[in-house]
């Protein structure tokens, strides 16, 4: 689960969740559908997980809930996912600019957490 303020979200239906399934952080216990969205084969998922690692970028295209997008890269601590950045946005927010900066803040939080 992921936690957010005032509760838990499910970490196969959100950005930030499957960046912390894509490099290890538990596989998810139950898989529901929250919208007809919602991927949830494991097929389909271990593909976008995939997908994830090797392009540092996760989306969650209303997985959650109708009319939001939410996208999320990795934080990094010495190499390694430690956390993620994840911003959620409406689904008309233009995809290439927001991963952009989203990659950019998990960055430089990465960075932050590498100094001695």
């Amino acid at each position: 689960m992921c936690l957010v303020s005032g509760g838990r979200l499910p970490l196969y239906a959100t950005a930030a969740g499957k960046i912390l399934l894509a490099h290890g952080h538990g596989p998810p216990a139950r898989v529901e559908r929250h919208t007809p969205h919602t991927v949830t084969a494991p097929g389909p998922l271990g593909a976008q997980l995939a997908r994830i690692r090797a392009t540092g970028l996760a989306a969650a295209h209303e997985e959650y809930r109708l009319g939001e997008l939410s996208l999320a890269a990795p934080v990094l601590r010495a190499g390694i996912t430690v956390a993620a950045v994840s911003v959620t946005a409406a689904t008309s927010t233009p995809y290439d600019r927001l991963g952009a900066a989203v990659r950019e803040a998990a960055a430089a939080v990465g960075r932050v957490l590498d100094q001695p």
